[in-house]
């Protein structure tokens, strides 16, 4: 009797499944596309000495580890996914065997270590696999499946929060996705947090510290499409790493090609929160990408609607780097050695801001919007910026609002046609990303309103902390609402700064900020911005 193929397979019942894996069949291969609508899980089997540190790991890395059931010491079933007849010593593709923390060896089935079993627990956490026919039915291609191969899986630079002796970097699996279809990826498998959820990656795979992406640790490459982007999911591979760092004498995993465990459960969504998801793109080459929700992406531009208008107090203290350091010049490979750690390759800061800061002009002067030349007042921050063209992992953005800024040389044309003295003020010094607003504080004021929105907003925070971890308390969001802007707080500063003979373009100690009122303007527009946070 000839084998089920693998299409066969994809309408088959779970069971089906699991009793050809229990007589040997499909040694080793991938479960990607079988039962589909069921739920499949990854597997570890440990002894239950470790069981409640490992149980308070999932937790806190449910991202990876999303734990569905857990067995009583030395069960076999899992009556809590699966209720028709199932053994879970013989019903996966293959195991591991892990013994002192190293990969020993892979068998078919647990059954000649009957004795070491009664003392074990086994840990089933969900597997994306089970959003496969989601993202089919929503038209996105599994390449995997088209190439009749496993999903590769990488170790990355992200930290699992850890518990005791575990302790280990995550795991990832990719999944390239045409570019058009990413923001539907995300979108479907956003609520099904139970299989690993959306993703916590999209695009260069150099921010998560995978530094060659046709070399996966687990499983061969995939090939791409011309219009391909990577896009990264949390992965249950992650305990196999787990187990490495604690060294067990003994542990038993699914095969990390794929072969996993199909319980009977269907799959269904766990996060009822509404999808109104965004994928943002941060840079074009190399592509990369982040996510927030449509509301939040809306307050955000009525944000920048409000900085556009354009009529003609520090609580505690704050750190202050200075550049360039004392004793030494202002250069390009001064800007370099200052971005980077201890001369390593790991950047200090991974984004540069500059607000209202006069930028290099052409002729190498700084100047005024007056054309006035300031420059014995300005240091030689431009070499930062300079520097970080070069750096592929630091990122810049100005705010500026007449166009002799720093980072305003993004838009030097139009400086020079259409602000006057133009061609003698512009910056050219560009930027990553750029922000114009009528005053440059309002920029800066409007950043900070923003980035209270996404830090709140929960797709985005899930996707910043890479599913690790938790979401921010209460008390983390009154925190983050206390530190934005407020008219008492910028009042009390602006009086400080003029109370040391610091004044706007008027020259005279008045509350103004470019010639316009602190009480009739600026308190008004920061009321106006903050009100965006509130608003539906």
């Amino acid at each position: 009797m000839s084998l089920p193929s693998r299409t066969d397979l994809a309408q088959a019942e779970p069971e089906v499944a699991r009793k050809l894996f229990r007589s040997g069949k499909y040694f080793k291969e991938s479960t990607s596309g079988m039962c589909q609508g069921h739920v499949q899980t990854n597997l570890l089997g440990l002894h239950k000495s470790l069981a409640e540190d490992f149980t308070k790991f999932c937790a806190f890395n449910s991202g990876p580890l999303p734990l569905l059931y857990q067995s009583d010491v030395g069960q076999f079933t899992a009556p809590g996914l699966t209720q028709t007849d199932s053994d879970i010593r013989t019903d996966l593709p293959a195991y591991n065997v892990m013994e002192n923390g190293e990969f020993t060896h892979t068998v078919e089935n647990l059954l000649d270590f009957q004795e070491a079993l009664k003392d074990f627990i086994f840990f089933y956490s969900g597997c994306s696999f089970s959003f496969d026919q989601a993202l089919q039915a929503a038209g996105v291609p599994l390449r995997n499946q088209e190439q009749n191969c496993a999903v590769s899986q990488y170790k990355t630079s992200v930290k699992c929060h850890p518990i005791g002796l575990f302790k280990c970097n995550m795991v990832v699996s990719l999944r390239p996705i045409p570019r058009d279809l990413v923001e539907t990826a995300v979108r479907v498998t956003h609520p099904l947090i139970n299989y690993h959820g959306a993703p916590v990656h999209i695009g260069d795979p150099a921010f998560i510290g995978i530094t060659n992406i046709d070399r996966p640790e687990y499983c061969g490459p995939m090939k791409f499409h011309d219009d391909d982007i990577p896009v990264f999911w949390a992965c249950g591979t992650t305990v196999i790493e787990a187990i490495k760092t604690v060294k067990p004498s003994l542990a038993f995993t699914h095969h990390e090609n794929d072969s996993v465990y199909i319980s009977d459960t269907p799959v269904q969504g766990q996060d009822d929160s509404p999808a109104d998801i965004k994928v943002i793109t941060l840079c074009e080459k190399p592509f990369w990408a982040s996510v927030t929700s449509e509301a939040v992406m809306r307050k955000i531009k009525q944000l920048e609607g409000l900085i556009a208008e354009n009529l003609d107090v520090l609580v505690r203290p704050i750190s202050v780097v200075q550049f360039p350091p004392e004793g030494e010049e202002d250069s390009l490979e001064t800007a370099k050695k200052f971005l980077l750690n201890d001369g390593s390759n790991t950047p200090r800061y991974d984004h540069l801001l500059a607000i209202e800061r006069s930028g290099k002009a052409e002729d190498g002067g700084y100047y005024t919007m007056k054309a006035i030349d300031v420059g014995r007042l300005v240091g030689g921050i431009d070499w930062l910026f300079l520097a970080a063209a070069d750096l592929p992992k630091v990122h810049t953005s100005g705010i500026g609002d007449g166009g002799n800024e720093l980072r305003m040389g993004k838009v030097r044309d139009m400086v020079h046609l259409d602000i006057p003295q133009g061609p003698t003020i512009t910056c050219s010094v560009a930027s990553d990303f750029l922000l114009t607003a009528g005053v440059s504080n309002w920029g800066g004021y409007a950043v900070a309103v923003g980035l209270y929105l996404v830090s709140v907003c929960p797709i985005h925070e899930r996707y910043k902390r890479r599913a690790v971890g938790f979401p921010p308390s209460d008390e983390d969001r009154q925190r983050f609402r206390s530190e934005l802007p407020s008219v008492d707080r910028e009042r009390e500063m602006l009086g400080i700064l003029i109370s040391h003979e610091f004044f706007d373009m008027t020259g005279t100690d008045v509350l103004h900020v470019d010639g316009l009122s602190f009480e009739d303007v600026h308190a008004k527009k920061i009321e106006q911005l903050l009100s965006v946070i509130t608003e539906e």
